[in-house]
C-alpha cells in the first residue's frame, strides 16, 4: 500500500502511463535512476552526482523507488563496509525507456554549454543515440575532467558505465567540454581523438569517438531516433 502522503501525489488513474509516473515520475527520480545505470552507488555518490538535489529529497526519492521495487540496498563486504544502492531487475527494465528518452531529448543538447556537464552524462547520451556498433570498435576507458568511466562495446549496443574497465586497451583523457563541443557541432568529425590524449591505438579511439559523436549529432539534428 502507498502511504497517505504519497497517495496525495498520485494521479489516481487506471492507466499504465499514469501508474508508471506514480512510481518514477517525481522530480529527480529518473536522474537518480540514470546514475544507478552507471553502477551501484553510496548515498554520498548519488548526492555528488545530482548537483542541486537536497539530501532530504534524495532520501525521499530513494525510499519511493525502493517501495516500488525499482531500487534496492546492499551492504558491501569488508574491508569496505559501506551501503550501496543499485537497480533491481525491475529498475534495470527501464533501460529501453531511458535510452529512448535520451534519443528524444538529444535535440535539446545543442547550444546549452551554460548547463552543468559531466563526461559520463555525455557518454551515456552518446551511447544511447549510437547505432548498433560496427565491427572494430573496442571497449574504451575515459578520464574526463578527472572522472573515470568507460564505454562498453556489447554485441548490439554501446553502454557507458562508471570506473575504468579492466582489460580495456585504450584510454582517452581530456575535458568533458571538448566532448560536448564535438557532440554539438554540425558535420562529420575529422580525427576527433586529436582533442584528447590517448593511451593506446589512436585510430581505434577515433573509430569509437566518431561513432559516438555521429549518433548524438544525428539525433540532435533530426529529433527522431535512428534505428
Amino acid at each position: 500500500m502507498v502511504a497517505g502522503a504519497e497517495r496525495g501525489r498520485q494521479y489516481g488513474q487506471l492507466c499504465p502511463i499514469a501508474l508508471a509516473l506514480d512510481a518514477i515520475g517525481d522530480r529527480w527520480a529518473l536522474l537518480l535512476i540514470r546514475e544507478l545505470f552507471a553502477g551501484p552507488k553510496r548515498f554520498t555518490d548519488l548526492a555528488a552526482g545530482l548537483p542541486g538535489v537536497g539530501t532530504g529529497v534524495l532520501s525521499e526519492r530513494l525510499r519511493q523507488l525502493e517501495h516500488h521495487g525499482v531500487v534496492s540496498r546492499r551492504r558491501l563486504r569488508p574491508p569496505t563496509p559501506a551501503q550501496v544502492y543499485e537497480l533491481t531487475a525491475r529498475g534495470a527494465a527501464l533501460d529501453p525507456i531511458l535510452t529512448g528518452l535520451a534519443r528524444w531529448g538529444a535535440v535539446y543538447m545543442t547550444g546549452r554549454d551554460d548547463l552543468t556537464s559531466r563526461g559520463r552524462w555525455l557518454l551515456q547520451a552518446m551511447a544511447a543515440t549510437a547505432r548498433t556498433p560496427p565491427p572494430g570498435l573496442e571497449t574504451t576507458n575515459f578520464v574526463l575532467d578527472g572522472e573515470e568511466c568507460h564505454v562498453l562495446v556489447a554485441r548490439d549496443r554501446l553502454v557507458a558505465r562508471d570506473g575504468l574497465r579492466e582489460g580495456a586497451r585504450i584510454t582517452v583523457r581530456g575535458a568533458s567540454r571538448e566532448l560536448y563541443m564535438l557532440a554539438s557541432s554540425p558535420g562529420k568529425p575529422t580525427a576527433p581523438s586529436r582533442h584528447f590524449a590517448v593511451d593506446g591505438d589512436r585510430r581505434s579511439a577515433d573509430r569509437l569517438l566518431d561513432h559516438l559523436v555521429l549518433g548524438v549529432r544525428r539525433a540532435a539534428a533530426t529529433g527522431v531516433p535512428k534505428a
